[in-house]
């Protein structure tokens, strides 16, 4: 059983290594890397963390619904996973 399992992670490795990526001539139409980060509009990304800074002071002082408003706004509007992790 280890061996069938091996030898299919083997051959998983082995085909994803074989994939072209972007950066190998896959040409102008070709989807940017994976990872890729997009720069978000400075308004969107100041707003964001703006209404994360203000959902973080809501949860400390015990206004935790109006809290969790915040922080969904400010993941709206740039989703990162430390704002998710904060929603939790």
């Amino acid at each position: 059983m280890r061996t069938v399992l091996l030898l299919a992670l083997l051959a998983l490795a082995r085909s994803a290594s074989a994939q072209e990526s972007p950066g190998d001539g896959a040409g102008p139409d070709a989807p940017p890397a994976l990872g890729a980060a997009l720069s978000p509009d400075p308004a969107l990304e100041e707003e964001a963390r703006t209404r994360f800074r203000q959902g973080l002071v809501l949860a400390r002082g015990g206004d935790c619904a109006a809290a969790l408003a915040e922080l969904e706004a400010s993941y709206r509007l740039l989703p990162r996973p430390n704002t998710l992790f904060n929603m939790a």
